[in-house]
């Protein structure tokens, strides 16, 4: 488990769309903020979650799970969409539309349960319970073509991911292996849906596609520590084979360096492979989306210890090439920017895909814009 430092700030509270970029480095512009409350962990997870106030524009998860709290905020203005107090954001994720109204919904987990809220209402649908649910959850599609999306639990002390109906939440098919469901995340793949699978501590890593379940096994870094703990993600055709690739990462690798990859989907070999330096922390994140138009998704990766004072900062790598497109480097000490980071596509309406970066020791998270003049210029 990730060492986690706290500082005492306010309560959830929003920024201005466009607020000025205070706090990094570089030229960085700050569409929106979140604070969450005193050792809350706001941001321990971040989450895009497809449009549910249909204005076009992704929104947001953000758990806070010592705080007992998972967040949805507007991806365009940043008000509060959902809280949902009692559910634990240890782990989130957007669950797809399970209950078939036309709007997404969200999964929150705990480590002895998982939480099913109505995307639309707000309501709770559904609660899981089990030895060690709730350390991984994601959607895991329409499994049994009943026009319901159905989701998926990891608990990794019982080495188990189960798959439930959204429908009538009835267990669907159970994946079993050792420390099996560290992470999970469901990605589009070429015949069916593919569901990433992690397995904590092991030599290799899992995944398990939904259209034949077969699996993959992965080559750690050298000094792995934390290999596959909750950063796995598909990540699109990297390599522009026909399988789609996938992201893991390792933040306790060498010591506290940290590491990051790209493996092939077709073989499991290395594609990319992105060390730490000397107290990064490296790995927290997964795709960025296509931020330097080449039509292949790149990734936010989390240096997240990184820095004298431990303020962090985020690397988007090119998936194409693997070269640094971008840095964000926070000044503030003891925030831990890069606890997590996604891609959430274009929130401002600008043409260029936006960051959700997390700095959860400092109970902050930032929704950063994306832009192409921002990006490193090769030499």
């Amino acid at each position: 488990m990730r060492a986690v430092m706290v500082a005492a700030l306010g309560l959830a509270l929003i920024a201005p769309a466009g607020a000025s970029a205070n706090g990094f480095v570089e030229d960085v512009r700050v569409l929106q903020e979140w604070h969450g409350t005193p050792g809350g962990n706001f941001g321990w997870a971040v989450s895009e979650l497809q449009d549910i106030d249909h204005d076009g524009v992704t929104d947001v998860i953000v758990g806070e799970p010592s705080a007992g709290r998972t967040w949805v905020f507007s991806g365009r203005t940043g008000r509060t969409l959902h809280r949902f107090d009692g559910a634990a954001g240890f782990s989130i994720a957007d669950a797809g539309d399970t209950a078939r109204d036309g709007v997404h919904d969200v999964i929150s987990g705990t480590t002895t349960r998982a939480l099913l809220y109505s995307g639309r209402t707000g309501d709770l649908l559904h609660t899981f319970t089990g030895a060690g649910y709730g350390y991984s959850v994601s959607s895991a599609g329409d499994l049994n073509l009943d026009g319901f999306d159905d989701v998926a639990i990891g608990a990794t002390s019982a080495g188990v991911v189960d798959i439930y109906s959204g429908r009538t939440y009835g267990l669907l098919r159970r994946l079993k292996g050792d420390r099996f469901g560290s992470a999970l995340d469901t990605s589009p793949g070429v015949l069916a849906p593919e569901l990433s699978v992690g397995a904590l501590g092991l030599p290799a890593q899992v995944y398990a596609p939904f259209a034949s379940f077969r699996r993959l096994s992965l080559t750690p870094p050298a000094g792995a520590s934390a290999f596959g703990d909750f950063f796995v993600a598909g990540v699109g055709r990297v390599d522009r084979d026909l399988f789609p690739d996938f992201y893991v990462g390792d933040y306790g690798a060498s010591g506290g360096n940290g590491w990051a990859g790209v493996y092939s989907g077709r073989d499991g070999s290395l594609i990319w492979g992105w060390p730490g330096g000397p107290g990064d922390g490296r790995g927290p994140g997964r795709e960025a989306g296509d931020v330097d138009r080449d039509g292949r998704i790149d990734l936010a990766v989390g240096d997240y210890t990184a820095g004298a004072t431990g303020a962090g900062r985020v690397n988007v790598f090119s998936g194409a090439t693997g070269r640094v497109l971008r840095t964000i480097t926070s000044t503030t000490a003891g925030e831990n920017l890069g606890f997590d980071a996604v891609g959430v596509g274009d929130t401002n309406r600008d043409g260029e895909p936006d960051l959700l970066l997390s700095a959860a020791s400092g109970a902050s998270v930032y929704l950063v814009a994306g832009n192409r003049k921002r990006l490193i210029t090769p030499p």
